[in-house]
């Protein structure tokens, strides 16, 4: 294994969530916004980004799911947060 993140890795809803939860750490760490939005936003991103970059489809349809995938990836990510991240903290 020569490489860590892979778009093969990044497309998987794990893969996604544990990217978009070691972005909005680093990210919380230098804004001052609510994580839950960088969560969201982030997400989105990396949902939208693996559509365009990996899967190379431009339907309507493909965006919408992207969009619902981005939801649920935020979902898991928050989780990943309140679950562990947060009992560190303490």
């Amino acid at each position: 294994m020569n490489e860590f993140l892979t778009w093969d890795v990044l497309a998987t809803l794990g893969g996604a969530s544990i990217a978009v939860s070691a972005m909005t750490e680093i990210i919380k760490y230098y804004a001052k916004v609510n994580p839950k939005w960088i969560v969201l936003v982030l997400s989105m991103v990396v949902m939208y980004g693996v559509q365009i970059v990996y899967y190379q489809t431009y339907e309507v349809g493909d965006y919408l799911m992207s969009a619902l995938n981005g939801i649920v990836v935020a979902g898991m990510s928050i989780g990943v947060f309140e679950g562990i991240i947060k009992n560190f903290e303490k």
